[in-house]
């Protein structure tokens, strides 16, 4: 956790309240020994890339004339490099790297000049030889920014750059390159999405990360020295849907950050975080923006590179971020900042609400659910819900947010009770959290088992007896019951239906028939509910 000092002014406890929400795991310093490959002098502007791997929880960092350095995501220490073997001539062979959820890897060459060959190269895992998987002619500079989404032949691959003088009309206008597979290892152009910009506007030469995946699925896309930018596609044209405001105030962020990637947790929750650049602040610091009401975007939290001492220029503005999902609500985010450092910190949990302990207890026939939360963010309330299945829900009741106006930083404790009378056998139980933008998290499941109940509570008045056998019933509801009297020998003697009203019920039973002797009486009803034990009566 960064240490920083206090103070009572509002502007610093916000600033605070930040920084709280990650904690550096680890990170390393450009001219660090131990990565020689990191190094200001020999390799100025040539780190420009990470990327997670899920598959072998390493993280892989492109050095795009180098190496592809295989790190342990948890200490950072380098453990190897991917295979070269197979790769071409090119200066720039990697200048962007992509992985996908099942560990394939993917790194795209640097071109600079229109009308030149780019190159994609593929790996299929992390310790295969790369293959040459795409060739295509740009018509500008391409490379800078790359993304992917899906996986084996549903695998998108999305390339761009900085536009030229001699791009196509209109003038200044941007290209981004989409390509999938019928194969999953073999890309294809599908289509070239046009950007129109303003004059000089580079808008997508930094970054391009897809929302969801699709040949048109919506993009987000940076440049340095522009804002962020959220895209709609539609077949080869695109439009803005969104865009941040440059500043670090008011939950935005500096259009100088560079490097950039879209988050979307497992409540629905959107996030960007940014990273890298050519200036002090943005090339040395990550920061997160919680996008999901994107007419109110809020800042999430900034962490700085640990330690640094002084800001090393980067004239090409680069810089990249990968999520590593804990499953818990947490992820550790990896930033690069090209010519300063790479950083791992953690971040509280980005879901909106951290349930924790969710319990269910039985108790004098109620069912009583105990629950707490760690933090809460912009929470309208839980929706109490129970099964008798497991599967099938139904809502119970709702019970508000305890939080001054949903939101908390600190631990606060809910209870509630089911009153429904009568519940028996087994009944499921779980927490609908509602955010008040609508958005829904669900609990982890609890099940109780309530004890069955006699329901039918039959006592006997008086015994011995000699004429009738009279008798005072108790039950919960309105039924029919058989009454059947068997002798000591197991021989039915007298069988007899009577109905019964909800609570208590004085009856007899004719007995003026029966020979003196031992008796034994049971009652059963509809349902086949049987009393507790048969009931021994003596006639005299």
């Amino acid at each position: 956790m960064k240490k920083m000092l206090l103070s009572l002014s509002l502007f610093v406890l916000m600033l605070a309240a930040n920084a709280q929400q990650f904690t550096s795991t680890w990170s390393f310093l450009i001219n660090d020994p131990a990565y020689t490959w990191f190094n200001n002098v020999t390799q100025a502007n040539n780190c420009t890339s990470l990327e997670y791997n899920p598959v072998t929880d390493k993280l892989l960092v492109a050095n795009r004339n180098d190496r592809i350095a295989i790190l342990n995501a948890l200490t950072g220490v380098q453990e190897g490099t991917l295979s070269t073997t197979g790769l071409g001539s090119e200066t720039f062979k990697f200048n962007k790297i992509r992985c996908t959820s099942n560990g394939v890897i993917y790194g795209i060459s640097l071109v600079v000049g229109a009308s030149t060959t780019a190159k994609i190269y593929r790996w299929a895992s992390q310790t295969a030889n790369p293959t040459l998987c795409c060739t295509f002619t740009t018509t500008e500079r391409c490379g800078d920014a790359f993304g992917l989404s899906g996986t084996g032949t549903s695998t998108i691959l999305y390339a761009s750059g900085s536009a030229m003088a001699a791009s196509p009309a209109p003038a200044n206008s941007i290209n981004i390159y989409v390509f999938n597979t019928a194969n999953g290892t073999d890309f294809f152009l599908n289509k070239t999405v046009n950007l129109p910009t303003a004059s000089g506007g580079q808008w997508a030469n930094r970054a391009i990360d897809p929302v969801t995946n699709g040949l048109n699925a919506d993009l987000w896309i940076n440049g340095g020295g522009f804002p962020a930018r959220r895209i709609t596609v539609n077949g080869t044209t695109a439009a803005v849907a969104t865009a941040t405001t440059d500043g670090v105030g008011g939950g935005q962020i500096s259009n100088g950050f560079g490097g950039l990637r879209h988050l979307t947790t497992s409540n629905n929750r959107k996030y960007i975080a940014v990273a890298g650049g050519n200036n002090s602040h943005a090339g040395t610091k990550m920061r997160m923006l919680d996008v999901t009401d994107e007419a109110a975007m809020t800042s999430f939290g900034e962490d700085s590179l640990t330690a640094i001492e002084a800001y090393v220029g980067n004239g090409n503005g680069t810089g990249d971020v990968a999520f590593k999902n804990h499953n818990d609500g947490t992820y550790t985010v990896f930033y690069l900042g090209t010519n300063n450092g790479i950083e791992a910190t953690r971040s509280a949990s980005l879901l909106p609400v951290s349930l924790s302990n969710f319990k269910a207890s039985v108790s004098n026939g109620l069912a009583n659910l105990q629950w707490n939360t760690a933090t809460e963010l912009n929470n309208k309330g839980f929706d109490i819900q129970s099964s008798i299945d497991g599967n099938n829900f139904a809502t119970l009741g709702f019970v508000n947010s305890k939080a001054n106006n949903g939101n908390s930083n600190a631990a606060i404790n809910y209870t509630y009770t089911d009153v429904r009378a009568g519940l028996k056998g087994k009944m499921y139980y779980r927490l609908k959290q509602i955010d008040k933008d609508g958005s829904i998290n669900y609990s982890s499941t609890a099940l109780v088992q309530f004890a069955a109940k006699n329901n039918l509570n039959i006592q006997l008045l008086a015994n011995p007896i000699k004429e009738n056998i009279n008798l005072n019933i108790a039950t919960d509801v309105t039924r029919k019951v058989q009454f059947t009297l068997v002798d000591a020998n197991g021989a039915v003697a007298l069988t007899q239906i009577q109905s019964i009203t909800a609570g208590e019920n004085n009856i007899s039973l004719s007995a003026a028939s029966l020979a003196k002797g031992v008796y034994y009486l049971q009652a059963t009803t509809a349902d086949g509910l049987l009393a507790e034990k048969a009931i021994k009566i003596v006639k005299q």
